[in-house]
């Protein structure tokens, strides 16, 4: 899932705290995702997001696209 999310391999042992808020943000989506909810309600989620991740989670709501990336 990271890949899909836009992480690189460098990425993998960076601190949260080091990241933008967009990019935290991905990691709670990405981590939310990984749950497979039935239900998922957002309340503006892609304030902190930019053009990229916002079509990314367009593409989401399928759950299973994700799987398949």
């Amino acid at each position: 899932m990271m890949p899909a999310l836009g992480f690189g391999p460098d990425d993998n042992d960076r601190l949260v705290a080091s990241y933008s808020g967009g990019w935290q943000m991905r990691m709670c989506l990405g981590k939310i995702l990984l749950q497979q909810p039935d239900l998922l309600l957002l309340d503006e989620p892609t304030n902190h997001l930019d053009l990229d991740a916002i079509e990314w989670l367009e593409g989401v709501w399928d759950v299973k696209q994700v799987y398949e990336q």
